[in-house]
């Protein structure tokens, strides 16, 4: 699987690149406002076009353009150029490029793009988001499974958050890959899949999921 991190420069915190922890496959790049608005002017994907126009809230906008940026990246070092003829939609909506899987994500003044041979998806998520949630009972029931809430009933607040992220995006990277409805699955995340959580900073977390292949 290749990976590929767009970083927005100038958005609300400059964040360092992620360290060996997050992998060497991750292909980093950073990007200004002003860089991205070209992109979107001169290089975007057609078919990327409309989702970004239909961003009304500028941060929206710009990481949507981040997340085409980080596509096209991948598309582009994997050879295919070519490609607006090849892209097509399962009937849950989900993007298909013929001959490869892709997956997208973005949060905060971040955007990533998982690239494979194989069935994917990846999910992206500012800690921060999770430090609201950690006394809600619902929301921690429809995260974690029950041996999860109890080892997390043990952690401080910060370890709560950081530990119902990672299970959250992992269960996101999940449905991302078999294109189901969050809603659709149960806590448990079937063990014929890999996934792979990485803290990326401080600040996020990002999980990628895909099939086990068995020879």
């Amino acid at each position: 699987m290749k990976i590929y991190l767009v970083y927005i420069i100038g958005g609300d915190k400059m964040i360092d690149a992620p360290g060996s922890e997050a992998g060497d496959g991750i292909n980093c790049t950073f990007l200004t406002k002003e860089q991205l608005n070209e992109h979107l002017q001169n290089d975007i994907l057609s078919f990327r076009k409309d989702i970004v126009f239909g961003k009304k809230n500028e941060k929206d906008r710009l990481r949507s353009i981040a997340a085409s940026y980080a596509l096209k990246q991948a598309l582009l070092n994997a050879g295919i150029t070519e490609v607006e003829d090849k892209i097509r939609y399962n009937e849950k909506g989900k993007l298909l490029i013929d001959g490869c899987y892709v997956n997208l994500s973005h949060s905060g003044d971040m955007a990533v793009c998982v690239f494979d041979e194989n069935e994917c998806g990846v999910d992206l998520e500012r800690i921060s988001r999770f430090m609201k949630m950690t006394d809600k009972e619902g929301m921690i029931k429809r995260i974690l499974s029950e041996g999860e809430i109890k080892y997390y009933e043990g952690l401080s607040r910060d370890d709560k958050a950081v530990y119902l992220c990672e299970k959250w995006t992992a269960k996101e990277s999940y449905v991302k890959m078999t294109g189901e409805g969050i809603a659709e699955i149960s806590n448990d995340i079937p063990g014929d899949v890999m996934i792979n959580s990485v803290r990326i900073s401080d600040e996020y977390i990002m999980s990628t999921c895909t099939r086990r292949i068995y020879v």
